[in-house]
C-alpha cells in the first residue's frame, strides 16, 4: 500500500485490486488499472479508457463507493488543487460599479449541440457590450437552422454558425472552428449548451457556470472592469461546482494531458496541485490560449462520439488551459455569482477599487511550481 492509498485503507485496499485500480489513482493502482483498459477494448471502437469509466458508473454500488471515497479522497488533499476552505474567489458582480475607460472587442464562442437552449443562450448574451459578436458551432444543418431562427432578433455583433464534426464535444471546436476569427478581439467568452445526463452531480452546473460569466449586465461589466484593472490576466472562470469539487482532480486524464504537455514544451507532474475551469466555459484574452491553439488540433485528434464521462482528449485539454495562460506570460483568476454556492466563506466581494487591486494582488496558486516538474539540482 502506497501512502496516497490510506484514504483507501477502510475500504481494505491493502492490493492492487480492481476495485483500487478504478478508485485509486497511485502509482500501485496503474499495473491493474492497465489490466481493466484492456478489458474495456469489449466494448467497441472509440471507447477504450472511458468505457471502462462508464461500465464502472453504471453499477450503483460502485458509484456510490467511488463517489464517497473520491471526495475523503479530495478532503485529504490528494486530489485536486486548494482545499475549499483556502480556495478564494472574486464574487460577481462587484459591490461597486467599476469604470471601464474603453470598451474591449468582445466574442462569445459557443458549441451548440443542443439547439433547444439557443434562445437561453441568446437572452444571456444581451449582457454582453454592443459590439459583440457571436460565433456559434454545431454539427448538422438543421441544428443550425433552428439555432439562427433563436438569434432572430439578435442586435448586436454578426452572428456566424460553422458546421464541425460531431467530435470533442464542445473542445474541439473551441480549438478548430474559429480560430482563424480569435485574433479580432481583445476577450472571448467560450461556452457551450452544457447538459450533464450521465450524473446527478451536474444538475445546476451550467446555470451556475453561465451565471458566473455572463449572467447580467453587473456580471459582465465586473470581469471586463477586472480584464483592464489587470492586464497580465489571460483567463477568468468560475468556481468550481460544489458537487464536482471531489472530480477535480487528474481523474483518469493525466496520460493523455502529459502527452499534450510535452508538445507544450512542460513535462506534467502528477502528484502536484491542478486548477482549470471545470466545465470547460471562461473568458480569456486569445493570447492566453496560445501554447494549446499552436499545437494545430484537428477534429481527428478527438475521438469519435460514444457518450464518454473522463478519459478523453477533451477532458485532457480541460486540465491544461490555466497552465496554458501562465505558460503565455498571463495569468488567471476565478469568479463565482454568491447565489450559486452553498459555501460562500472563501468569495470576496470587492466593494471598491481598491479592494479589487488587493484581490489581483494577493498570492495565488502557481501552476507551473505544482503542475510542472521543475529540473533537479545536482
Amino acid at each position: 500500500m502506497c501512502c496516497k492509498c490510506l484514504p483507501w485503507s477502510g475500504f481494505g485496499c491493502a492490493k492492487p485490486s480492481t476495485l483500487h485500480a478504478i478508485l485509486c489513482p497511485c502509482p500501485l493502482a496503474n499495473a491493474s488499472q492497465q489490466l481493466i483498459l484492456r478489458d474495456a477494448t469489449r466494448y467497441g471502437p472509440g471507447h477504450d479508457a472511458s468505457a471502462r469509466h462508464d461500465f464502472t458508473l453504471a453499477n450503483p454500488v460502485i458509484e456510490r463507493a467511488y463517489r464517497s471515497l473520491r471526495r475523503r479522497l479530495y478532503k485529504s488533499g490528494v486530489a485536486g488543487g486548494l482545499p475549499a476552505d483556502r480556495d478564494f474567489s472574486l464574487g460577481v458582480p462587484f459591490g461597486f460599479e467599476p469604470a471601464l475607460s474603453a470598451t474591449p472587442r468582445v466574442a462569445a464562442m459557443i458549441h451548440m449541440f443542443h439547439p433547444e437552449l439557443a434562445a437561453e443562450f441568446a437572452l444571456l448574451l444581451h449582457h454582453l457590450p454592443d459590439n459583440a459578436a457571436v460565433l456559434i458551432s454545431t454539427d448538422t444543418q438543421a441544428k443550425r437552422r433552428d439555432i439562427l431562427a433563436a438569434f432572430g432578433t439578435w442586435d448586436k455583433g454578426a452572428v456566424e454558425v460553422r458546421i464541425v464534426p460531431n467530435r470533442g464535444r464542445d473542445m474541439a471546436p473551441k480549438l478548430t472552428s474559429f480560430t482563424d476569427r480569435y485574433a479580432e478581439f481583445d476577450l472571448v467568452l467560450f461556452l457551450h449548451s452544457k447538459k450533464t445526463e450521465f450524473s446527478t452531480a451536474g444538475e445546476g452546473w451550467r446555470e451556475l457556470l453561465l451565471g458566473g460569466l455572463c449572467g447580467s449586465d453587473t456580471v459582465v461589466r465586473s470581469i471586463l472592469a477586472l480584464f483592464e484593472a489587470d492586464p497580465a490576466l489571460g483567463l477568468v472562470f468560475p468556481q468550481h461546482h460544489e458537487p464536482i469539487r471531489p472530480f477535480t482532480g487528474w481523474e483518469y486524464n493525466f496520460a493523455a494531458a502529459r502527452a499534450l504537455g510535452r508538445r507544450m514544451g512542460v513535462e506534467l507532474r502528477r502528484d502536484g496541485m491542478i486548477e482549470f475551469p471545470s466545465g470547460s466555459m471562461f473568458w480569456a484574452r486569445p493570447a492566453a490560449l496560445a501554447p494549446i491553439l499552436v499545437l494545430g488540433l484537428t477534429a481527428d485528434d478527438f475521438p469519435e462520439e460514444a457518450a464518454q464521462t473522463d478519459a478523453t482528449t477533451a477532458h485532457a485539454i480541460e486540465r491544461l488551459f490555466a497552465l496554458a495562460a501562465e505558460l503565455a506570460g498571463f495569468g488567471w483568476l476565478k469568479v463565482a455569482a454568491p447565489a450559486c454556492y452553498a459555501n460562500r466563506e472563501t468569495i470576496v466581494i470587492p466593494r471598491s477599487a481598491a479592494d479589487l487591486e488587493a484581490f489581483i494582488q494577493r498570492p495565488r496558486l502557481r501552476l507551473r511550481d505544482t503542475m510542472v516538474q521543475q529540473p533537479r539540482l545536482r
